[in-house]
C-alpha cells in the first residue's frame, strides 16, 4: 500500500525568474539579463528561444540552438552544448532519468505526467504548451528548455552566447548573456528559531528569516536523539509563509514520529538554483501530548502555627516527561493567582513563609513538560494559620433612621476582622435573628441600611453586630441598639434576591430547583417566583402557576426536555408584586450534544494500490459519545454531505472504498450521542484522486 500526501512548498519559480528577461542591442545581438544564474551544481541555462531540432524546425528554420562560451568576457567562444529537444516518448524518458540527480527539490517530480508532456510537444511543437510542467525542473531539462553547465570553475566570470543553426549548417547568432560569476552570492540568511509543537505522531517546528531574500525550498534534517549522531534528509511537510512584510516563516511538519521519542532539527535553505544558506538553529523536541503529563494528586495544606508557615505536599506518579513543577497563590479561590516557587519533579513539599496569621490562601500545581508547556491546573487547596480564640465584638454601635431605611453603624475591635453580620430582634424581648448575609469591610468603621419595607411603626426595633476574624470566628453580639420607625417612612426598595440556587435533573423529564430562604434577612419577602429559559436564543418566562410560598426554597419542573438545554433564575416578591427582587444566580442544564466534541487531526490519505482513501483522526474525550459519523461530499459540503459510514466511538480510522479516481472529496466527522444528538462538525478536509498509471 502506497500513501500518498500532499506537499505544500514554494514551488520552484524558473519561468518567474527567467521571464523578466531584460532586453537591448549590441552589434545586432540581443544581449539578456538573468538568462543564466549560478547555482550551487553550475551555471543554469535558460533557452530563451525556441523548441529547434531536425523533427521540429523553427519558424526560422533552425534545427539546433548552441550554446558558447568564454571566459572573463576575453578570448574566442567555444561551442560547449546544445538545446537538445526529446525526439520520442522513450528519449523523453530517457533524458528525464539522466537529469533526476541534478534535480534541488523533488517534491515537485511529477514523472506520471512523461506522456502528456510529449504529446503537447508533437502536437503543437512550442514550449509555450509546456508551461504546466514548470514546477518540475527535470522535465525542463528533459525537453531541452534548461541546461545546467556543470564545468565551470569557481571564482571567475562567464558570457554565454546563443546560435541558431539552419538545415544547411549555418549558424546565426540570436542572443548573449550577460556577464555570471559564479558561484553567486548567497543573500538568504540563516534561519533563526521561532516556536515549536509536538504531539505523540507529529512535531511542528517553525524558524524564520528578518530582512531576507525569500529562498524557494528548504530541506529538513533530523537526527534521533541517543542513537547517533547521523543526520537524515527527510521528507517532511513544509512550507514558507509571510509573516510580516520583513519577516517570512519556514514551517517543517514531521508526521514521521515515534511517541515518546526525542528529536533534533535543523533547516536549510535554498533559492531555485541550489545556492544554500548557512544551516539553522538546531531544535530539541519530544513527541508526547502535553495531556499525557503526570499531574500531582492528593495535594494538601499543612498549617504549620508555630513556624508561620503553610506547607504544600503532593505525591507524582509519573515522572518521564516532567522538568518541574510551578506552585500558584491567591487570596481569592477564583481569582489572582499568581506563580510563586518552581520545584525539581523529585520534590513534593513546598513550604509558603510568605503568609499572615488568620488569612485564608489558595493554591494549585502545574507541571511543565521539556518544552517548557504547562500542563492543566491541578485541584485546588486551601490553607491558613488558624486562630481560634474568640473575637471581641464591635463597639460603638449606632442606629438612626435615613430615607433608605434604618442605618447600622459600628467600630470594628481587633485584628484580622474583615466580615460582619448584622441581627434584628422586635422589642426588648425579641429573638435576634440575622437579617444581612456576610458583610465584607476592611475599614474600621462600617455600616448597613436595614432596607425592610414593612417596619411597623407600633414596634421597636432592637439591632447588634458581630464580627468574623479571618480564620472564621465569630464574636458575641454587640450591645444592642433600639429605634422605633416613624409613622411617615414607607419604604419601598427591591428585595434581597434568593442566594445558592441549585439544578439537579432527578428523572427523565424533571428537574429539582433548591435556593436558600432569604425571608430571614427580609421579613417584606412574601414568596418566589421561577424564570426558566429553554434553548440559548428564547425569552425568560415563568414557570411556576401560583406564588412559592416564602417557607417553600425548592421548586419541581415536569416541563424539561433533554433534547434542548434549560436555563434557571428566581426572583423573590411580596404578596402584591409591586416590589420584586434582582434575579438570582443563573444555574443551566445543557443537553448531551453541548458535551459532544467532534474528532480533531482529520487526515486524508490516497491508497494508490486499492485506489481508496484512508481517513485518520484524534479521538476526543466526550464523555456521553456513542458513535463518530463520517460525512462526504463531492462539492457544497453544507447542502450535499452524505452519511458514508457510523464508527464506534474508540476508532481512529476509516478506509472509504466508494471514491473513484479522477474525483474530488470533502470528508467531515461528527460525535454523536445515544440520543441521536451530533456535535459541531469537524474540520473539512479535501482530496482530489489521482491516476498513479
Amino acid at each position: 500500500m502506497v500513501l500518498v500526501r500532499k506537499i505544500i512548498c514554494t514551488p520552484f519559480v524558473i519561468l518567474l525568474l527567467f521571464a523578466s528577461f531584460l532586453f537591448h542591442e549590441t552589434k545586432a545581438q540581443k544581449v539578456m539579463e538573468k538568462i543564466a544564474r549560478a547555482g550551487g551544481e553550475g551555471i543554469y541555462i535558460y533557452n530563451a528561444f525556441s523548441l529547434s531540432s531536425a523533427n521540429w524546425p523553427d519558424k526560422e528554420g533552425g534545427v539546433k540552438i548552441t550554446i558558447q562560451r568564454r571566459d572573463n568576457g576575453q578570448g574566442a567562444w567555444k561551442n560547449i552544448a546544445s538545446f537538445e529537444p526529446p525526439n520520442s516518448l522513450f528519449d523523453l524518458v530517457s533524458k528525464y532519468k539522466t537529469w533526476s540527480p541534478y534535480v534541488l527539490d523533488n517534491s515537485f517530480l511529477n514523472p506520471g505526467s512523461i506522456a502528456e508532456c510529449w504529446n503537447k510537444l508533437q502536437l503543437y511543437k512550442s514550449y509555450d504548451s509546456t508551461n504546466i510542467y514548470n514546477a518540475d525542473q527535470v522535465m525542463m531539462f528533459a525537453i531541452g528548455r534548461m541546461y545546467l553547465d556543470t564545468t565551470v570553475v569557481k571564482n571567475q566570470k562567464y558570457e554565454y552566447q546563443f546560435s541558431r543553426i539552419n538545415a544547411s549548417g549555418v549558424p546565426t547568432v540570436i542572443g548573449q548573456s550577460t556577464p555570471v560569476n559564479y558561484p553567486e552570492k548567497n543573500l538568504l540568511s540563516k534561519p533563526k528559531y521561532l516556536k515549536k509543537e509536538a504531539e505523540q505522531d507529529r512535531v511542528k517546528v517553525t524558524w524564520y528569516l528578518k530582512k531576507s531574500k525569500k529562498p524557494a525550498f528548504f530541506k529538513v534534517f533530523r537526527r534521533t536523539a541517543g542513537v547517533g549522531t547521523t543526520w537524515e534528509n527527510i521528507t517532511a511537510v513544509r512550507t514558507i509563509q509571510l509573516l510580516k512584510p520583513d519577516t517570512i516563516a519556514l514551517v517543517m511538519f514531521d508526521w514521521e514520529v515515534s511517541p515518546n521519542q526525542n528529536y533534533d532539527y535543523y533547516i536549510r535553505l535554498s533559492d531555485s538554483y541550489g545556492n544554500y544558506a548557512s544551516n539553522s538553529d538546531t531544535v530539541s523536541v519530544v513527541s508526547y501530548k502535553y495531556q499525557d503529563i503526570s499531574m500531582p494528586y492528593r495535594f494538601r495544606t499543612i498549617s504549620l502555627d508555630s513556624l508561620q508557615t503553610i506547607q504544600l505536599r503532593w505525591n507524582v506518579k509519573d515522572k518521564a516527561l516532567m522538568s518541574g513543577l510551578e506552585v500558584y497563590k491567591s487570596s481569592d479561590y477564583e481569582n489572582d493567582y499568581k506563580l510563586v516557587g518552581r520545584v525539581s519533579i523529585g520534590d513534593t513539599i513546598y513550604n509558603d513563609r510568605d503568609v499572615e496569621p488568620m488569612k485564608t490562601y489558595y493554591y494549585y500545581l502545574r507541571a511543565v513538560d521539556q518544552m517548557g508547556r504547562q500542563s492543566v491546573k491541578s485541584a485546588r487547596a486551601y490553607g491558613n494559620l488558624t486562630d481560634k480564640t474568640k473575637p471581641m465584638s464591635p463597639k460603638r454601635v449606632k442606629v438612626a433612621q435615613v430615607k433608605e431605611g434604618i442605618k447600622i453603624s459600628w467600630e470594628k475591635q481587633g485584628l484580622f476582622v474583615e466580615d460582619f453580620y448584622v441581627h434584628r430582634c422586635i422589642g426588648i424581648e425579641g429573638k435576634m435573628q440575622k437579617i444581612s448575609t456576610l458583610i465584607h469591610n476592611k475599614d474600621s468603621i462600617c455600616s448597613y441600611i436595614d432596607t425592610a419595607s414593612r417596619l411597623n411603626a407600633k414596634f421597636q426595633y432592637g439591632y447588634a453586630v458581630t464580627q468574623v476574624t479571618t480564620s472564621h470566628q465569630e464574636s458575641d453580639l454587640s450591645k444592642i441598639e433600639y429605634i422605633q420607625p416613624e409613622n411617615k417612612r414607607k419604604v419601598l426598595v427591591p428585595l434581597t434576591a434568593p442566594n445558592n440556587l441549585t439544578a439537579q435533573k432527578v428523572g427523565e423529564n424533571l428537574v429539582m430547583l433548591f435556593w436558600d430562604n432569604v425571608s430571614t434577612m427580609n421579613i417584606e419577602v412574601d414568596g418566589y417566583n421561577v424564570y426558566k429559559q429553554t434553548g440559548a436564543k428564547s425569552e425568560f418566562i415563568k414557570v411556576n402557576k401560583t406564588l412559592i410560598s416564602v417557607s417553600q426554597n425548592h421548586f419541581k419542573d415536569s416541563t424539561y426536555s433533554k433534547a434542548q438545554s434549560s436555563t434557571y433564575y428566581i426572583k423573590s416578591v411580596n404578596t402584591s408584586g409591586s416590589i420584586v427582587s434582582k434575579p438570582s444566580n443563573i444555574v443551566s442544564l445543557q443537553t448531551s450534544k453541548d458535551n459532544l466534541i467532534a474528532p480533531v487531526n482529520v487526515k486524508l490519505f490516497q491508497m494508490m494500490e486499492e485506489k481508496n482513501v484512508q481517513i485518520t483522526w484524534s479521538n476526543t474525550s466526550s464523555a456521553n459519545a456513542k458513535s463518530q459519523k463520517i460525512y462526504r461530499a463531492e462539492q457544497n459540503v453544507d447542502k450535499v454531505a452524505k452519511l458514508v459510514s457510523s464508527l464506534e466511538p474508540t476508532k481512529d480510522s476509516y478506509v472509504d472504498k466508494s471514491v473513484q479516481v479522477g474525483k474530488s472529496y470533502f470528508y467531515y466527522l461528527t460525535t454523536a450521542a445515544e440520543d441521536g444528538q451530533e456535535s459541531e462538525k469537524s474540520e473539512v478536509v479535501f482530496i482530489q484522486m489521482i491516476n498513479s498509471q
